[in-house]
């Protein structure tokens, strides 16, 4: 970086790409776990794909990127999880220029701009 402005605007992006990652992760995984346990049937069908998909590997336990992308099943369970309860609650940008909402809203520049996607 060039200078210590450059440094702190690094570290800030930084700061803010782990801690956005965290509760968002956290927060989807559990959602997902818990459509899991209300649906035995589902975690029966993943568990059904996961033994067809790594039947035929050796000795590792763990399933490989190839592998998981053959995974269908468990990959629209997790696209369903997330489009039922979105681990991002909420979002908001600041107005760069003043601006009209389609309603005919005015929103003058620098005004926070709030959605939520649990409401639509």
């Amino acid at each position: 970086m060039r200078n210590m402005d450059d440094d702190k605007l690094l570290r800030d992006i930084i700061v803010s790409f782990l801690l956005a990652g965290r509760d968002t992760v956290a927060s989807g995984l559990t959602t997902f776990f818990w459509l899991l346990a209300q649906h035995p049937r589902v975690i029966d069908e993943i568990r059904a794909e996961s033994s067809r998909v790594m039947v035929r590997r050796e000795k590792e336990t763990l399933a490989s990127f190839e592998e998981i992308r053959e995974m269908h099943y468990l990959t629209a369970a997790i696209h369903e999880s997330i489009r039922l309860f979105p681990p991002v609650q909420f979002d908001s940008k600041f107005c760069q220029q003043d601006d009209t909402l389609p309603d005919g809203t005015f929103v003058a520049k620098g005004t926070r701009v709030t959605y939520h996607p649990y409401a639509m």
